[in-house]
């Protein structure tokens, strides 16, 4: 069998969270600290049918084509939790040049997206390490990153993800150790040059544990998976893992745990949202020194960058005078985008933000022909009800001015043929 063959046998023995109408999340909680083997370790070890993610991380590594690479998965305990530990072994290990590094990812007969967010990572990587010697990116020496080891956390992580249907990644802030650790370039403090600058703009905080608690590899992918930081969110768990690290914890067990989970209810058909209840952030600041003119400029691009919804309130402010209130609601992972637009706007100089929950109809949009011309309707439904049916008041109003017509009667006649095409 070939190697996109064994690759697609192994992708064939899960199932996917499309099939399911639901979205896969990863939590990855690095309470010890993180690497590339203890996120292999944990990926494998959240799935019930482990031997089949083991089989396709070997797979992954062999289609590296490094002569005497090996993997090694096997069962162990880290402070009393059960876990299991990856070992890689080049037979004959050697240091590379990033293009050669490079080169053997893109000469792999991996899946596309694989393939393209391995070389999209170790550019990454590569870029960093530039940046923080003052080198052109040819002239970079990656040391003990230019090992295999690296490429096979690289690759395996991106391959077990993939496999495993994620479709968004959460993780908790990331603790770095404290001390000193030694490099080819001599001793260094912790954390290390790189892994800082690959973390610039995460939540990190300094670890308990003298030494290196989250390696230059771990925050690279840690970086490259996730989608939002924070806490543990809502879903349904799935799976747990534990992935042990190789240094020694005094403060308890070593490991790196990840937590896999579904949220989102089947949605029926092809709705764009699935109904539930979903977390959603409220930022809200106070302006009492900008133009009606400006807040309200500042208003709309907060829509532009990703804002679920926002609105103006009419407030009193200090020593009496008149002032507007900015809102919004937005999704925690365009939170820092939407913030940024609002201090940008308005040049306000704080944005308060409230964790909320919220129940969220299913939804879709229907296009339905009026007069020739297309008018967008969005659906509604809740709980295998339709509850709402409205059509979009812009297409409506282009309709409207083009035939002739009123707006209510083009509006009236969209969602009568919508409703029709749902019964």
């Amino acid at each position: 069998m070939d190697n996109e063959k064994k690759h697609a046998s192994a992708l064939g023995t899960f199932t996917r969270p499309e099939d399911l109408g639901r979205r896969r999340v990863l939590y990855v909680d690095p309470w010890a600290g993180a690497s590339g083997d203890m996120l292999l370790a944990a990926l494998i070890h959240s799935d019930p049918d482990a031997p089949k993610l083991e089989q396709a991380l070997a797979v992954a590594v062999e289609t590296l084509g490094i002569p005497g690479l090996a993997v090694k998965v096997s069962p162990d305990t880290e402070g009393g939790l059960s876990c299991l530990r990856v070992q890689v072994h080049e037979e004959h290990p050697s240091a590379r040049l990033p293009e050669e590094l490079l080169a053997v990812v893109e000469g792999a007969s991996l899946p596309k997206r694989v393939k393209e967010r391995s070389v999209r990572t170790l550019r990454r990587l590569v870029d960093v390490e530039a940046g923080i010697h003052g080198v052109d990116t040819d002239q970079v020496h990656l040391h003990e990153l230019g090992s295999a080891d690296t490429l096979v956390d690289v690759v395996g992580t991106f391959t077990l993800v993939d496999i495993l249907g994620i479709d968004e990644v959460v993780t908790a802030r990331v603790p770095l150790g404290s001390g000193y650790v030694a490099t080819d370039h001599g001793e260094l403090p912790v954390p290390a040059p790189a892994t800082l600058e690959l973390l610039r703009g995460c939540p990190v905080m300094s670890g308990g544990d003298a030494g290196e608690m989250t390696t230059p590899t771990g925050a690279l992918l840690l970086t490259e998976l996730t989608d939002v930081w924070g806490p543990l969110p809502r879903m349904e768990v799935a799976g747990i893992g534990y992935g042990a690290g190789s240094r020694s914890r005094s403060g308890g067990a070593n490991v790196l745990r990840v937590v896999v989970g579904e949220c989102g209810v089947p949605g029926g058909g092809s709705f764009e949202v699935t109904g539930g209840c979903e977390d959603i952030v409220l930022l809200e600041t106070l302006v009492d020194d900008a133009t009606p003119e400006i807040v309200a400029d500042a208003r709309a691009g907060l829509m532009r960058v990703g804002a679920v919804d926002s609105w103006l309130r009419q407030v009193i402010g200090k020593k009496g005078r008149p002032a507007l209130e900015l809102c919004a609601l937005v999704k925690p992972s365009q939170e820092k985008d939407v913030v940024g637009a609002i201090i940008r706007g308005c040049g306000t100089l704080g944005v308060r933000r409230q964790l909320l929950e919220r129940h969220v109809v299913a939804r879709q949009v229907r296009e339905v022909d009026v007069g020739g011309h297309r008018v967008r309707v969005k659906i509604g439904c809740w709980r295998g009800e339709m509850t709402a049916c409205t059509p979009e008041y812009e297409d409506a109003a282009a309709v409207a001015q083009k035939l002739g017509r009123t707006l209510s009667s083009v509006m009236h006649e969209a969602e009568e043929i919508a409703r029709g095409q749902m019964l």
